[in-house]
């Protein structure tokens, strides 16, 4: 597998990863009586926030760093 495959695979877990959260925390959210607009909203932050900390937390432990050899 090069590199590039490798990234666009790392950034796909991020994005599923972001998904599981989102769909959570919409239902957590419409169970607490919340409206289905102000849940989907929710989710809606909690996938951007899920994303944007998983591969900020993949850059720093160097997944994307092109590989030494």
């Amino acid at each position: 597998m090069d590199s590039s495959q490798l990234k666009r695979l790392y950034a796909l877990i991020a994005v599923l990863l972001g998904v599981i959260i989102a769909i959570v925390a919409g239902i957590l959210k419409s169970l607490d009586g919340s409206t289905l607009a102000a849940a989907f909203l929710y989710a809606g932050g909690a996938f951007v926030t899920a994303v944007t900390v998983t591969l900020a937390l993949m850059s720093v432990m160097g997944l994307f760093d092109p590989p030494r050899g």
